[in-house]
């Protein structure tokens, strides 16, 4: 019975704890600013800086075993987008070298 009201008391110290520190830190205005601003203005911040950072013409390898005709489409249409280049379509997933 003494392990139980050890635990227990332990828990109703680290309850009293976290309340007070909780209520500390809603009456900081520094670290309320801290705790509510930063995590909604920081991502923000962060897309606004890398915005314009887009990879263009990655150059992708596709090996189409289905060769249906969406696969084909697929292709096709991965062809005229400009984020990726298509450069070789081998037949096998045999090792082949592009430069």
């Amino acid at each position: 019975m003494s392990f139980l009201r050890t635990v227990i008391s332990s828990f109703h110290s680290l309850c009293a704890i976290w309340y007070k520190e909780i209520r500390y830190m809603l009456m900081d205005e520094g670290m309320l600013l801290f705790v509510t601003l930063l995590p909604l203005v920081y991502p923000v911040i962060y897309s606004w800086i890398y915005n314009n950072e887009v990879v263009r013409e990655v150059p992708v390898v596709v090996v189409d075993k289905c060769r249906t005709v969406s696969s084909r489409n697929f292709l096709v249409s991965m062809t005229h987008r400009p984020m990726s280049a298509l450069l070789f379509m081998p037949q096998t997933l045999t090792r082949h070298v592009v430069s």
